[in-house]
């Protein structure tokens, strides 16, 4: 009885584990992901002073209309949500990540 329920604890410890990994990995375009050490002062102390509760923060090299811009996808308040931001900080768009 005692392993029957270790086996179905840990089987459910994993699978709330790789769910978790799936949707990170599958909100994040993997080509554009930079690390945060790479994203302008400017532009984090403006996510930072909007977004203080932000989880799960996953930063992007993005564009918008030629410009180059940062894209941060996040969880707030328990709903993912995107940003973007031009390199002097200003923010170009925001909306709940789909």
């Amino acid at each position: 009885m005692f392993m029957k329920r270790t086996a179905i604890i840990l089987t459910i410890a994993m699978a709330s584990l790789f769910a978790t990994v799936c949707n990170d990995s599958a909100r994040a375009d993997k080509k554009n992901v930079i690390s945060e050490s790479e994203v302008p002062a400017a532009v984090k102390t403006a996510f930072e002073s909007k977004h203080a509760d932000a989880t799960d923060i996953i930063w992007e090299n993005a564009h918008e209309a030629d410009v180059k811009t940062y894209k941060v996808k996040f969880k707030s308040n328990d709903k993912y949500m995107k940003a973007e931001y031009k390199e002097d900080g200003a923010l170009v768009k925001e909306d709940i990540d789909k």
